[in-house]
């Protein structure tokens, strides 16, 4: 089985108002032209389609509107490949504390643990979602089920499925 990742975050904060469309576009973009240019050269009978997405693109993220923007091109990218009869879904991610930007950025993790809405997850619970998703292919990927809001901590996992 080949598995091709594209992991994009690439977010310049501010408030909608003070962004300057250079700022928008290197945060919109990576996510924007990520997604259609895998959904335009990958093969079109794949056996399962994933877009790592964000939360921030279902529920916001104060003053990231750009990088929800691209978040939300994923999940709308995905509604278009199921509509053309094409696998496809979008894992809205929480921030992994572990690993990668939540690791390296010590001030937003601490204002994403602030947070009320989400919990953030562990590479390890990431992985295995990813491998949940993968082996469940022809169950969880259906032309009703485009993406997957998904958020845990160590004590609980929760997991909504959007249309």
């Amino acid at each position: 089985m080949d598995i091709n990742l594209l992991l994009v975050r690439c977010a310049s904060d501010s408030v909608f108002e003070n962004i300057d469309h250079d700022a928008w576009s290197a945060s919109l973009r990576p996510k924007v032209d990520g997604s259609w240019n895998l959904h335009q050269q990958l093969p079109r009978d794949l056996d399962f389609f994933i877009l790592f997405s964000s939360i921030a693109g279902a529920i916001g993220s104060q003053g990231q509107a750009n990088y929800a923007a691209g978040n939300t091109f994923q999940d709308g990218s995905t509604k278009y490949r199921l509509s053309r009869g094409e696998k496809a879904i979008s894992l809205n991610m929480s921030m992994i504390a572990d690993r990668g930007y939540g690791l390296e950025n010590e001030e937003v993790a601490r204002r994403f643990a602030k947070s009320r809405f989400v919990l953030e997850m562990t590479q390890a619970e990431v992985l295995a979602l990813l491998e949940h998703t993968a082996i469940s292919a022809d169950h969880l990927i259906r032309h009703t089920h485009s993406s997957l809001l998904v958020w845990s901590s160590r004590k609980t996992s929760k997991t909504e499925t959007r249309t």
